[in-house]
């Protein structure tokens, strides 16, 4: 880490109500366990469909090219790695069902 990263993680320590801290991270735990079950159910959906039968392709490239779309967006605007590398796995998954 840089000295100014590091001084930001102590300024967000000293200055930030230690309440709102903790819930701020169990939401985070929780929506990334969340997620996690989530791509979880998704592959073992696609993994047990036999045939494309009542699934729209173009439905699944326009996935991929909005999700492509949202992660250069976040990506300009210097998002933590966090959201980028769940947005850049949920680009990963949508690739392997087409």
């Amino acid at each position: 880490m840089q000295t100014m990263d590091l001084d930001e993680m102590k300024r967000i320590w000293m200055e930030t109500d230690p309440i709102l801290l903790t819930v701020t991270m169990i939401v985070s735990v929780l929506h990334s366990l969340f997620e996690i079950l989530a791509f979880k159910s998704d592959i073992s959906f696609w993994k047990e469909k036999d045939s494309m039968e009542g699934i729209s392709v173009k439905s699944l490239y326009f996935n991929v090219f909005q999700s492509i779309v949202i992660f250069l967006y976040l990506c300009d605007n210097e998002t933590s790695w966090m959201i980028l590398s769940s947005n850049g796995f949920s680009i990963l998954l949508e690739m392997w069902k087409i």
